[in-house]
């Protein structure tokens, strides 16, 4: 009898300590799945932390290229819009000076052709006057002469006149003074 309680108390133990041991190796192994599991799940977590980083880096990233981008285009669009203002306010203004170096050249050629004309209208009235003048003189000089030789031809008669009458008046004086004194 105390065999079989021996070996009953022995399997008992055996069965107790299979049963311990089972217990222990389903913990140990419940804990190897909860670690496997946590481990997955650390690994899920630090994957989807590190996907989410990378893409928040990239969205960041993205975000700054595209607004570097948009700063760009707007850098590019400003001077754009200088330079063509910058241009057209140059352009402008050697037109305006165009303008004027035009105009004051013209002005210049047209006082100085009204110079010519003038000189030339004051020429030609200068020929004119001068060739009137003489010919008005040569007029004057043929009348002059035509006067002259007319009222010498008439004074001259006259003169001949003249003497005869005073020769016949000094005559008759004489005669009458003659037949007033005897």
């Amino acid at each position: 009898w105390r065999r079989f309680v021996c070996e009953t108390d022995y399997y008992i133990t055996l069965d107790d300590i299979v049963t311990v041991q089972n217990f222990v190796r389903q913990c140990q192994a419940c804990k190897r799945v909860t670690s496997m599991r946590n481990e997955r799940a650390a690994l899920n977590i630090q994957r989807s932390f590190r996907g989410h980083k990378g893409r928040s880096h990239a969205s960041g990233l993205r975000a700054y290229l595209e607004n570097e981008r948009r700063c760009q285009q707007a850098a590019t669009y400003i001077q754009r819009t200088w330079r063509g203002y910058n241009q057209k306010q140059q352009y402008w203004f050697l037109l305006l000076c165009a303008i004027q170096i035009q105009s004051i050249v013209r002005g210049l050629l047209v006082r100085d052709q009204l110079k010519q004309e003038h000189f030339a209208a004051t020429e030609i009235q200068s020929a004119w006057r001068g060739k009137s003048a003489v010919t008005a003189y040569q007029q004057y000089r043929a009348a002059r002469n035509i006067q002259t030789a007319w009222r010498g031809k008439f004074a001259s008669v006259a003169y001949k006149v003249y003497k005869v009458e005073k020769f016949a008046a000094t005559l008759i004086q004489t005669a009458w003074r003659r037949f007033v004194c005897e």
